[in-house]
């Protein structure tokens, strides 16, 4: 299926942080987050972007100039991944921000929810389990000023629009094609 991630720069091939021995400063998660590559399930709308981030986001930035990097997961070997700021994981995160549930009942809940959808898997399921938001991303874009806590989380690169954090085996994936886009402006 083709995956698109973005960045500043033009990569002949996407390489995990973990890959490139590079630390990024505030990165805690876990100790598995530099081992991914987040990618969307569309290419971006550009003037989508511009709309709901304006001049206020340090990537998606009005006049930015950023490279759109097309990839089929077909090609990239073994993987896992995990799927990130879907509905229903958001739904369940809120009512635990909003304390209607504790932590361990988030959890509980949770597993059944990556279970059922097929949110965690390897390269044999994903096609299946991203089918649902192919062809959406924008719409999740527009929408995703509509969470309770937009404003905390509007700085980074994809809350509340889901993507997928996938893990390659080898540390990298191959790109089919780059496209240098500016938001704002129309492809």
């Amino acid at each position: 299926m083709k995956l698109y991630h973005y960045a500043h720069e033009k990569f002949p091939q996407l390489e995990t942080l973990h890959y490139r021995q590079v630390k990024k400063e505030g990165v805690h998660a876990s100790a598995d987050y530099g081992k991914h590559i987040s990618f969307f399930f569309d290419p971006l709308d550009p003037i989508v972007l511009d709309q709901v981030y304006g001049d206020h986001h340090a990537f998606w930035k009005h006049g930015a100039q950023i490279w759109e990097h097309e990839c089929d997961s077909h090609a990239f070997g073994d993987f896992t991944y995990y799927i990130a700021e879907t509905p229903e994981k958001l739904e369940l995160f809120y009512e635990y921000h909003a304390n209607k549930i504790t932590l361990n009942q988030y959890y509980r809940r949770l597993d059944p929810i990556l279970k059922a959808h097929q949110y965690e898997g390897n390269q044999h399921q994903l096609d299946h389990a991203a089918a649902k938001f192919v062809g959406h991303t924008s719409r999740y874009q527009r929408d995703a000023h509509r969470y309770p806590n937009w404003e905390e989380v509007k700085n980074k690169y994809a809350a509340c629009v889901p993507h997928v954090m996938l893990y390659p085996q080898l540390g990298f994936t191959p790109v089919r094609y780059t496209r240098q886009i500016t938001i704002g402006q129309s492809r």
